[in-house]
């Protein structure tokens, strides 16, 4: 027996009649499933047979009912129900990205999945892939089979240093650990003379056809509409509608018009790939599209939890100054005003952490809006 496989067995007598037989097996004794989908024959003569059905894609750390059923052209027999439990397996723990990065200070994340277990978790970080640093234990106070994104902030760095960082998820059957992160924190703050007049008037923002991007944080590539290839973003440049911004290695502070008087909104965003779509109506809206998703995630049985649990997720991070934005993933749409919030593709589906504020999302697959507030989270399964 594993997290998600069993055989079942049983012994079966046709009593000198051709019998056939099938298993019915579910989380109560009401069954609702049974194999071989035809039934299988057993014999026709006056002696035990063993007879064994493999169950595989179930859930770990689960209670099932079973029984087999015997059957000729006299009627059915019902064997006895029997119980198993799945096996217990390891919290699933991904390391994402960092946020709100300074000189000396930044904000660890990471997504935990208990899989049905009490769990704690920690963060590590250190100037090498040895760590060195460690946060106290954390208990994560749901026990299911969903991820939960979890954070801590740090303190204490050094300025311009890289650093590596993982989560490590624990539970009573041992620990997991998440992918090793990296963040280089910002330059010390220093005052700098006045450098003159600059050689050249910063862009203004269009309505609906061209924002204003510069360099925050980093390091920025900008693909602009028609262009076969990226470039780095250099100063403060015009993006045009339509643009994919690269923020994997860096911070994006983007500036765009809300009317066609001279007013505008702007918003920091790091963290992965996104198209930038701006809209002609009034208030302007600006559309993100995430270009990224995760690969190579497991084939899953109809479930999310199978899935959730094999490769790195894909995170947008954003905080906006009361401006108008949605962030479009594969499977939700979060429509945001004066937030800090992050949108995470993974393997179970589309993942939106609200930091501050609220967001409202829209659920592909439902249809339906779920207002999501600060320190909450909400997952758009996977159709």
């Amino acid at each position: 027996m594993t997290g998600d496989q069993v055989t079942l067995n049983a012994t079966i007598d046709p009593n000198n009649s051709t019998t056939a037989y099938h298993f019915e097996w579910g989380p109560t004794t009401s069954y609702g499933a049974s194999l071989p989908d035809d039934d299988a024959i057993v014999g026709n003569d006056h002696l035990a047979h063993d007879v064994a059905q493999i169950l595989a894609g179930l859930t770990p750390n689960t209670a099932y009912h079973f029984r087999v059923v015997a059957t000729n052209n006299t009627g059915s027999t019902l064997g006895s129900d029997q119980t198993f439990t799945t096996a217990e397996i390891l919290p699933d723990a991904q390391t994402t990205p960092a946020l709100d990065i300074s000189d000396t200070a930044a904000t660890l994340t990471a997504t935990v999945n208990p899989h049905n277990n009490p769990t704690t978790y920690r963060f590590e970080w250190g100037t090498t892939p040895g760590y060195g640093q460690s946060s106290p234990e954390t208990a994560l106070t749901a026990i299911d089979f969903d991820p939960h994104a979890v954070s801590r902030p740090v303190t204490g760095l050094a300025p311009s240093t890289t650093y590596h960082f993982r989560v490590a998820a624990t539970t009573a059957r041992g620990t997991s650990y998440g992918p090793d992160q990296t963040l280089t924190t910002d330059a010390a703050a220093t005052s700098s003379p006045d450098p003159g007049p600059g050689p050249a008037a910063t862009p203004i923002p269009q309505l609906g056809r061209t924002a204003v991007g510069s360099v925050a944080h980093g390091t920025i590539r900008v693909r602009m509409p028609g262009h076969p290839s990226s470039q780095l973003l250099r100063g403060t440049e015009s993006i045009p509608t339509g643009t994919v911004v690269d923020a994997t290695h860096g911070t994006l502070q983007l500036l765009s018009a809300t009317d066609a008087s001279g007013h505008t909104q702007s918003a920091r965003l790091r963290g992965t790939a996104f198209r930038v779509s701006l809209s002609h109506r009034a208030q302007g809206m600006v559309e993100l599209t995430l270009i990224r998703r995760p690969t190579q995630c497991a084939a899953h049985r109809g479930t999310a939890r199978t899935a959730a649990r094999v490769h790195p997720p894909v995170t947008l991070w954003g905080k906006d100054n009361h401006g108008k934005y949605r962030t479009h993933g594969h499977n939700s749409v979060a429509t945001v005003r004066g937030t800090e919030w992050t949108t995470t593709e993974t393997c179970a589906g589309t993942l939106t952490r609200v930091i501050k504020g609220s967001v409202s999302v829209w659920d592909r697959s439902t249809k339906r809006s779920h207002l999501t507030r600060a320190g909450h989270t909400y997952l758009a399964r996977r159709a």
